[in-house]
């Protein structure tokens, strides 16, 4: 895993959101549904950059907030920095809603970036 500032380098997130997207192209089901995406796309994308998906000290699944919401995935890395992913299903467009929701878990979590993804697309945020 390269690291920078206790965050990855942008050409490995890049290199691997690339590779996640390939697939909806052999699996369009995938799509619809959240669950699916998450599964077939964004967790192969997590354990791309290095992170077990099923290890709780790399990965969180849905880790509640002090807002009462639930982040899809907290990563920690080595250095203790914090990313948070929010998912959406891969057939859903991207837009200033589901980043407002992301940026309401980045800003009351110990997160130094956030990660807004439907699978296909990725979006980065960071506080540097």
């Amino acid at each position: 895993m390269t690291v920078y500032n206790g965050l990855m380098s942008r050409e490995k997130i890049r290199d691997s959101a690339g590779q996640a997207a390939g697939r909806l192209d052999d699996f369009p089901d995938i799509a619809d549904n959240e669950l699916r995406t998450k599964n077939s796309l964004i967790e192969p994308f997590l354990r791309s950059l290095g992170y077990d998906t099923t290890h709780p000290e790399q990965v969180t699944l849905e880790e509640l907030t002090d807002l009462g919401g639930k982040i899809d995935y907290v990563l920690r890395g080595e250095t203790r920095a914090t990313i948070a992913v929010e998912a959406k299903r891969a057939g859903l467009k991207l837009s200033d809603k589901e980043t407002k929701q992301l940026r309401s878990y980045f800003t009351f979590s110990a997160a130094v970036a956030g990660i807004l993804t439907n699978g296909v697309d990725y979006w980065l945020f960071t506080d540097l």
